[in-house]
């Protein structure tokens, strides 16, 4: 046992006292919940910031939708005007032309992280424009304009519609190109989120399962060498051998070397006094001896 502990000194010479094994009980869940926590706290920013990415990208998804729209209608609006002249259709190609205005330069505000978002948003503004313009430009037909008069008109604007029926095939496939977007955000999104659900509970059960060890490990490593401390004691008045030493380089360590101590001290006293009382019985048993044979003389 001496060896054996003296191996174990030699190895780990940080001998811990009851009061380290019980700031461990303290510290070693403060650390692994510190560290979940930074998990935790790293899972929601992570979500956080794919919300807000959501809903920028669905606001730039709505913009683009709206750019659609628009768009189309000035479009059905300038070339029904150029076809019939009706001057409601040039009212609300104007009234159209200004909410395009407003959509691509509210859509233009997301052009600092997506260039080519905003390049393309100013083509739309400029290739609507171009095309509103003809309404200013373009003779209005009537049933004095003979037809060739108005298809040669109508060739020339022919440039415009071709344009602008691109123009509208890139809002389509930009339209299909956010939503695909969104969807993976939101994808992201929703793992993030159920990544953030297991990691809460995973943390739960580990720092369930952390506290049930620790307390298990301290109180049956007390508890143990307290029982063979106290069965020690108990003997030591009785004057029995005691156990073995209480394992351990702590506090309950030294009491039990004390109590061994005390022991080995006792039972020194024992021998010292037995060998004291065996000399003084040999150095008496002459003198009384003589003293009992001069008496029985005497009386005799």
């Amino acid at each position: 046992m001496t060896t054996d502990t003296t191996a174990k000194n030699r190895f780990f010479p940080f001998a811990p006292r009851i009061i380290h094994k019980g700031l461990a009980l303290v510290i070693i869940p403060l650390v692994v919940n510190t560290v979940w926590i930074c998990l935790l706290n790293n899972c929601l920013d992570r979500t956080a910031h794919l919300a807000d990415v959501e809903r920028e990208q669905s606001k730039i998804l709505q913009h683009i939708n709206a750019c659609f729209f628009k768009f189309a209608e000035v479009m059905g609006s300038t070339s029904g005007y150029f076809m019939s002249g009706d001057k409601r259709l040039r009212s609300e190609a104007s009234s159209q032309f200004l909410a395009l205005t407003v959509e691509v330069g509210a859509l233009d505000k997301y052009g600092d992280d997506n260039p080519n978002l905003r390049q393309f948003a100013r083509d739309v503004l400029n290739t609507a424009q171009d095309q509103y313009k003809v309404i200013d430009t373009a003779e209005v037909p009537d049933n004095q304009m003979s037809f060739n008069k108005a298809f040669v008109q109508f060739k020339s604007f022919k440039s415009l519609i071709k344009r602008a029926s691109s123009t509208n095939k890139q809002l389509q496939y930009y339209v299909v190109r956010q939503q695909a977007a969104l969807d993976k955000v939101r994808e992201s999104e929703v793992q993030s989120r159920e990544s953030t659900r297991l990691l809460v509970a995973g943390g739960l059960l580990v720092n369930f399962l952390l506290a049930i060890a620790l307390a298990l490990y301290f109180i049956g490593d007390i508890t143990k060498r307290l029982a063979v401390l106290v069965d020690n004691a108990r003997r030591l008045p009785k004057s029995l051998s005691l156990n073995q030493t209480v394992p351990g380089r702590d506090e309950l360590n030294e009491l039990d070397q004390a109590l061994h101590q005390a022991a080995s001290e006792l039972a020194s006293a024992r021998e010292y006094r037995s060998s004291l009382m065996q000399m003084l019985a040999h150095d008496l048993r002459s003198p009384l001896s003589s003293c009992s044979i001069s008496l029985d003389l005497f009386v005799k």
